[in-house]
């Protein structure tokens, strides 16, 4: 059962509403239709959830290669109904040993860029392929790519503006050919690690052998809170998941449904509580094995209280600081999956910015991703450049569980557009009951500035979607928001669990819901 027809970065409702696609079995939603239906064909041959991750995250790396693939990096979340046991995976790659701050001061550098080897660090993707299925699935590796391969094979390169056939898919099926015989260890020790090496050692990349052959990912625990009776889960950093758990914290304390969807007072909370959250995530958030971080205070009910204290009725703030949590030492696809036993996965994996550093390695169809623009360099930062150290990551798959059972799978695309979407996305089915279609259709804003590449220019610049009322507008203005009209609003996917009717409900900005009927 295939979704209805989207509009691209859907954040409009319109009187041909679209209504969530409706499936008895299992359901993928994610950023692509073939992504999704390549994974509804791995639950119909027996797959679970898992496995339908792989596969679908396997087939969006051929049809979506600017937003993601082997070059990139992944996070899940994963819940299992027989054990009802709940995991985070972080398979996120390193910085080089062979890179540090002093390489980027010494060009009187004060930021990474976007493109070239010094933004690539290691690709965390195939670990976290193998780790989920290696712990919970039930077929291999060279199955899941049979599919991807075959559609590699017949299409034609692709690339950016001025690097038009970057991209080359007959490479690539070929380098999926030795993952599929080799898996991970191919992939990290093995050839596929000797001829990216080789090619940047020739190319003027900072990686060794090594760097490859020490990379893993980690299973942790998740992050959560708790809203209206809802358990919210969130990967922990390096990712910004944080963020989305400190909002629903501040927000709790305001009637928010009283004030009513996107009325002028009810966005003026969202907004505030977004920017209080990225002032904290910019300053707080970093890899934990080299610092301690004040996780714990950031999503606690507490510090949630004192940061909604902050928010001054009908005003932006002028500026918006990083608050004391606590003592311490741009392109992506998302899946979401439900399978017909209710095991439930929700995966994200991405390049960062469209086709990542746009350093491809030749003859592999390798698009290597550019993660480490994700680092800063200020002398100090909990997040500084360092080697061999994991960048403050985008990416936030997230789950909401209702009385120990997922109740929402749900993620979106769009840097660090991610926690505000989530965050709207939450709102509009816990306090306004919309379905998932209808809360990734209804309008929405996009708060800019104040995320960690640029934490001391936090802006009061706000993008409103079309149909949200000039009157709304103009209050806003008048409250000190300065309306512009730049960028995206992100792209959300999700699929609600319905236990007493038996059904899964999915919605998607992709036109790429795929359920099918029957257990």
């Amino acid at each position: 059962m295939l979704g209805c027809c989207a509009v691209p970065g859907g954040s409009e409702t319109s009187a041909n509403a679209r209504k969530a696609t409706v499936a008895t079995g299992g359901m993928v939603a994610s950023s692509h239709p073939e992504a999704s239906a390549a994974g509804v064909a791995v639950l119909k041959a027996g797959g679970n959830a898992a496995d339908a991750a792989v596969g679908a995250a396997a087939m969006m790396n051929v049809v979506k290669p600017a937003s993601c693939g082997i070059g990139g990096d992944a996070f899940a979340i994963i819940y299992m109904s027989d054990t009802g046991e709940l995991r985070a995976l972080n398979a996120n790659g390193r910085s080089p040993y062979g890179l540090s701050r002093e390489h980027f001061i010494e060009r009187g550098m004060t930021e990474i860029g976007f493109h070239g080897w010094e933004t690539v660090s290691v690709p965390g993707a195939v670990s976290g392929w193998q780790m989920l299925l290696d712990a919970y699935g039930t077929m291999t590796m060279k199955e899941l790519l049979a599919s991807p391969i075959e559609t590699a094979e017949r299409l034609e390169p692709s690339g950016p503006e001025g690097k038009p056939d970057l991209f080359k898919p007959k490479e690539l099926a070929e380098t999926l050919r030795l993952l599929a015989e080799g898996g991970e260890e191919a992939f990290y020790r093995g050839e596929i690690a000797r001829r990216i090496v080789e090619y940047l050692e020739r190319t003027g990349g900072f990686f060794s052998l090594c760097d490859f052959a020490e990379h893993k990912g980690e299973w942790v625990n998740p992050i959560s809170t708790t809203y209206g009776g809802h358990a919210v889960y969130e990967c922990p950093p390096p990712g910004q998941g944080v963020a989305v758990l400190e909002m629903l914290n501040v927000l709790e304390g305001f009637d928010l449904k009283s004030l009513g969807h996107n009325s002028t007072r009810y966005l003026n909370l969202l907004i505030e509580a977004k920017r209080l959250a990225f002032a904290d995530i910019g300053s707080y958030v970093a890899d934990p094995e080299f610092c301690k971080l004040p996780v714990e205070g950031m999503i606690s009910k507490d510090y949630g209280a004192a940061q909604r204290e902050r928010i001054v009725s009908g005003q932006a703030l002028p500026k918006v600081e990083a608050g004391s949590a606590g003592d311490y030492g741009d392109d992506t696809a998302y899946i979401s999956v439900v399978d017909k036993d209710r095991n439930a996965c929700s995966f994200i994996c991405s390049n960062f910015s469209g086709w990542g550093s746009h350093v491809a390695v030749e003859g592999m169809g390798i698009i290597l991703q550019n993660r480490g623009r994700g680092f800063s360099l200020k002398e100090g930062h909990l997040n500084v450049m360092e080697p061999h150290k994991r960048p403050f990551h985008t990416i936030i798959p997230a789950m909401m569980l209702n009385e120990g059972r997922p109740a929402m799978v749900f993620g979106a695309v769009g840097g660090h557009l991610q926690p505000q979407v989530q965050i709207q996305m939450l709102m509009n089915v816990i306090e306004f009951g919309m379905d998932p279609q209808e809360a990734i259709d209804a309008p929405r804003f996009a708060h800019y500035g104040g995320n960690v590449y640029d934490s001391d220019t936090d802006t009061v610049n706000v993008r409103l979607g079309k149909s949200i009322p000039d009157s709304v507008r103009d209050e806003l203005a008048a409250m000190g928001y300065e309306i512009v009209d730049q960028g995206g609003f992100g792209s959300p996917e999700a699929i609600m669990i319905d236990y007493d009717r038996g059904v899964l409900l999915g919605g998607s900005c992709s036109d790429a819901v795929v359920g099918y009927d029957g257990r």
